[in-house]
């Protein structure tokens, strides 16, 4: 972890039980913006093929021997390459999306269930700072520069 090594604070703040609990939350934390970044990445990429489609598939029919629907609307539709292109684009936007859900839930249940037990243990993780100002120096670094709140849960 380059945060905390980067960062110099009193030999007496961190104990090594401490510094390897704030380490692995920094890297939870780090993994579940990484998860979330992607899933916003793969549903705007969804939600453009989306559009590609119905813009394009609405060129197509307009193209087409007009809307008859007793035309036989399927054979159009696997007729055109670009169209089928398009709507596997969207169903692979569609999984990857849903996976993606799954894991980022995941990741944000482990990173939360880190944090609250460093909240519940803060008393032994720090049970020689008894008057708060190492823990608070530490608390404080880890809210500006992780934005990991460990005031309360």
């Amino acid at each position: 972890m380059t945060g905390m090594k980067q960062w110099n604070i009193h030999p007496d703040a961190l104990t090594n039980v401490s510094k390897v609990m704030l380490e692995e939350m920094i890297a939870r934390k780090e993994k579940w913006e990484k998860l979330n970044k992607a899933k916003n990445h793969w549903s705007l990429f969804t939600l453009l093929s989306l559009g590609l489609f119905l813009l394009f598939g609405a060129q197509v029919l307009r193209g087409s021997s007009g809307l008859h629907f007793s035309s036989n609307f399927l054979s159009i539709l696997v007729g055109n390459t670009i169209l089928l292109l398009l709507i596997l684009l969207f169903i692979v936007g569609i999984v990857q999306v849903k996976l993606l859900s799954k894991k980022t839930t995941k990741a944000e249940i482990e990173f939360e269930a880190l944090r609250e037990e460093c909240i519940e243990r803060s008393s032994e993780l720090w049970e020689k700072d008894q008057s708060w100002q190492h823990r608070e120096s530490v608390f404080t670094y880890m809210k500006t520069e992780h934005d990991i709140n460990l005031y309360h849960k």
